[in-house]
């Protein structure tokens, strides 16, 4: 009896473990989230009280699409949840971007990083 009790408590540990597998980057400041997947290129952020989750892959007037598979050479690095602002890097090989996500106003400001 105390072996199927056992099963039954740590299951669900062995679910959320693989569950935070299919993650590069994840994380919650107060209200706030943002990921990325394993699998996904584009970045995820929202809130977590009401699950608003936003999937983003283009970023302002540059020509950086996330989204854009048959480029591996586009992606998202360093990223940082900070409260309601999500600061993060964009790389390509033409340029790079230090880019934030204030996610109250799903609003993308990006700079071009000089070199």
């Amino acid at each position: 009896m105390k072996k199927i009790w056992c099963i039954i408590f740590i299951a669900p540990l062995f679910s959320n473990a693989d569950e935070v597998n299919n993650y590069k980057f994840y994380a919650e400041s107060g209200l706030y989230i943002a990921y990325l997947k394993k699998d996904d290129k584009c970045i995820y952020g929202g809130y977590m009280d009401n699950n608003e989750i936003h999937r983003y892959c283009k970023f302002g007037s540059s020509d950086v699409d996330l989204d854009n598979q048959s480029d591996p050479n586009i992606y998202a690095s360093d990223l940082f949840l900070s409260g309601p602002r999500l600061h993060f890097s964009i790389s390509a090989y033409w340029h790079s971007q230090n880019c934030e996500l204030y996610i109250p106003k799903k609003r993308i400001t990006c700079e071009l990083i000089r070199k």
